[in-house]
């Protein structure tokens, strides 16, 4: 008979705003892959202090062929989660998903503004990130040849595998199956679906949902739907280029890193 609470054998680690949600919703749609029914448990981060028990009433039943997952994109930039996967999941394997980090970041901005959680500008978040002060960390989050140094010292490269978001994009089909072999599935059941499962919005009005957050009026069935028509007002802004290349510079020495770890070049456009 099935356990319920199996630890989970592959855990999505990362990078947020990097097609971790398309990523598990594939794997959802995977016949011998039981995903969490809650996305992003952040057990490793967040409640580590809840115990592996609780951990395991979050984890759907395991059984014979089957694989638990679960996707958490938090981890892969948590300085206490590697350690915590050593020890906690001895077995399990781990996915990252790297997105080049500007365009990350600018993702993640735009998201939160949608969530309705940031109200700073653009410039003053980049200001607080960079003094170290920023709850969000968007430029930090896209330094990955450090984040990846820590999980390969932790649970071994061959435990951890690497993918690009440019390639999640660019052939859905054969990454999907890269990543089921990485799991010990099987590479015959491509994505159920290769759209944007989790897009970043840009709201019609961010005072409006930052307020509609604040205040609580999004619990309220009225805030909901005023919430939700809100949020989702158009794709984002482009970052102005100059912007953009200022930015990307900075990465140069994290990403010559990454591409020494990949073995592979990075794509033009994290340059």
């Amino acid at each position: 008979m099935p356990q319920p609470g199996a630890l989970p054998g592959l855990v999505v680690i990362g990078a947020p705003k990097a097609g971790t949600t398309s990523l598990a919703a594939w794997l959802s749609a995977h016949p011998q892959v039981r995903m969490s029914a809650t996305k992003e448990l952040e057990y490793l981060d967040l409640y580590y202090d809840r115990g592996v028990d609780w951990y395991r009433a979050q984890l759907p039943p395991g059984g014979p062929g089957l694989v638990v997952g679960e996707a958490t994109p938090t981890y892969l930039g948590c300085p206490l989660a590697p350690e915590r996967a050593r020890a906690t999941l001895p077995q399990a394997r781990f996915v990252a998903v790297l997105r080049e980090p500007v365009a990350r970041a600018w993702s993640n901005y735009w998201y939160f503004c949608q969530l309705g959680v940031e109200r700073r500008s653009w410039p003053a978040a980049v200001r607080a990130d960079l003094r170290g002060g920023s709850r969000a960390d968007y430029l930090t989050r896209g330094r990955y040849a450090e984040q990846v140094a820590r999980w390969d010292d932790a649970v071994g490269p061959d435990r951890l595998l690497l993918l690009l978001f440019d390639d999640l994009l660019a052939d859905p089909v054969r990454t999907f199956a890269r990543v089921c072999r990485f799991a010990g599935v099987s590479d015959e059941h491509p994505p159920a679906q290769t759209g944007s499962v989790n897009p970043t919005s840009r709201p019609r009005s961010r005072s409006l949902q930052h307020a509609l957050h604040t205040s609580g009026a999004s619990r309220t069935r009225l805030g909901r739907r005023l919430w939700r028509w809100n949020a989702f007002g158009g794709p984002p802004p482009a970052m102005d280029p100059h912007e953009a290349a200022r930015l990307r510079a900075t990465f140069a020495d994290d990403n010559a890193r990454l591409a020494a770890r990949l073995g592979r070049s990075l794509p033009d456009g994290w340059s």
